[in-house]
């Protein structure tokens, strides 16, 4: 530490931090566990890895998360990410847009 020329105490990093790595115990991928504005009835309803996308893929053999659901996993991030974008563009449009 030192301090900064306004007065405050500014963290200088040495190299020897420690790591912190965040896990599960069930050994799946943490979710972000921000303020949630739906409620609990609006959670999101997976559109790609579903329950009927994991049991086909379990009739080909055990499955490998990395090939198999981590794909489904991502598209869901991403298509959660923009509906949420497009929403939130869409009310802001929609509330400056003079009709």
């Amino acid at each position: 530490m030192r301090a900064a020329v306004t007065g405050a105490l500014q963290y200088i990093p040495s190299g020897q931090e420690p790591k912190i790595c965040a896990f599960s115990r069930s050994g799946l991928p943490l979710s972000a566990r921000a303020i949630n504005q739906k409620g609990v009835s609006g959670q999101y309803r997976p559109r790609f890895l579903t329950m009927d996308k994991v049991l086909e893929l379990r009739k080909t053999g055990p499955l490998d998360f990395i090939k198999s659901i981590l794909p489904l996993l991502l598209n869901d991030m991403k298509y959660a990410y923009y509906e949420a974008y497009y929403q939130t563009k869409k009310r802001s449009y929609c509330s400056h847009a003079v009709l």
